[in-house]
């Protein structure tokens, strides 16, 4: 090997400097890196779990305030057809009189629905606010100022009754 200007001594030596340099990098740079992306990896699926399980409860939400709506709509159609049924009987006056009461309870009881509703959605709006922020500032790495944050959700949510009223 000499013949060929080989140093074996020196060869050997260069082969163990780099095994040691290999295991050194692998030891310190590629595991830690692997561990970094593996637990990135991690939030991003955890992320979007989370916002899985939120839109998931918007939805059952959703269906609740459906349901007392429609609820609502038939006791104040109930209401009406009692009305007219006891107007029937009544005289003038008297038909006159029950229609402003039943009007009345019938507002009343849509000014609740709609005071009802108001805060389930106001309440949703802020539970579904907090979980896309930690679901967001997971993802992006940083946290999101306020009137971001307002923006971002808005956006959201106008997008979302967008999409449901079609």
């Amino acid at each position: 090997m000499e013949a060929l200007g080989i140093n074996i001594s020196g060869l050997l030596t260069q082969i163990i400097s780099f095994s040691i340099l290999v295991g050194i990098l692998y030891s310190f740079l590629y595991k830690p890196i692997l561990k970094m992306l593996d637990n990135r990896s991690n939030k991003i699926k955890e992320s979007l779990s989370k916002a899985t399980e939120v839109q998931a409860q918007s939805e059952e939400t959703e269906t609740a305030i459906q349901a007392k709506l429609a609820e609502a709509n038939k006791a104040s159609q109930d209401i009406l057809s009692k009305a007219r049924e006891t107007a029937s009987k009544l005289h003038d006056s008297e038909l006159n009189k029950l229609k402003e009461e039943l009007e009345a309870e019938r507002l009343k009881a849509k000014t609740e629905i709609e005071k009802e509703k108001s805060q389930i959605m106001e309440e949703l709006k802020q539970e579904f606010s907090t979980l896309v922020t930690h679901a967001t500032s997971r993802v992006i790495g940083e946290t999101i100022d306020n009137k971001h944050q307002q923006t971002i959700i808005d956006k959201i949510l106008h997008d979302e009754l967008l999409s449901k009223e079609k």
